[in-house]
């Protein structure tokens, strides 16, 4: 999802023991720091893969900056949000989403922000809904059931095939970023 040379994509490739894929983001943004203006975590990641109506690509790219702009210029706690093709299938896209926490995720698709709903509406529009969404969540609580139902609309609405985890569960490595290594 970027920040990687020639010289990495090199090495990476020269290991065979893992396929690596470097993705080049068609649109979205990635917060640095925003000068202390992150709110606390914990946070919450998505990655999921979905499926692009043929010849809406290039819609799906540009209404998806739409969005990110407005949900980085409106929402702190949204950290980041990518979309880019995938390598394999010329009609699915690889979709990042970071936030710092779950009130960011829920203000993400916040109803009331009348230019943000529309916005969402034009760049969902893009997606084949008929097939699902898939993918993996990491929250503090992955049994959130809004984290598995489409947060854009309800009817027609797609499949969702999401594997959650657990944030600081056992099977979860190293501790869960709580923001106070931004105030060192």
């Amino acid at each position: 999802y970027g920040g990687w040379t020639e010289g990495l994509a090199a090495e990476s490739a020269a290991n065979s023991s893992v396929t690596y894929r470097f993705h080049a983001p068609m649109a979205g943004f990635v917060k640095a720091d925003d000068a202390g203006l992150i709110p606390e975590g914990p946070p919450l990641f998505g990655f999921t893969k979905r499926y692009v109506k043929p010849g809406c690509m290039d819609d799906l790219a540009s209404s998806f900056q739409t969005v990110s702009d407005l949900w980085r210029a409106k929402v702190p706690g949204i950290l980041g949000a990518s979309v880019s093709r995938d390598p394999d299938h010329a009609d699915r896209v690889h979709d990042l989403r970071l936030f710092a926490n779950h009130d960011a995720y829920l203000k993400h698709t916040d109803k009331s922000d009348d230019a943000l709903t529309a916005a969402m509406g034009v760049w969902f529009a893009n997606y084949d809904t008929s097939r699902p969404f898939i993918g993996e969540i990491y929250a503090p609580d992955p049994n959130d059931e809004r984290l598995h139902k489409s947060s854009v609309t309800s009817s027609p609405a797609p499949p969702i095939g999401l594997t959650s985890f657990r944030l600081g569960a056992p099977e979860m490595l190293g501790p869960i970023p709580t923001g106070e290594q931004r105030k060192a």
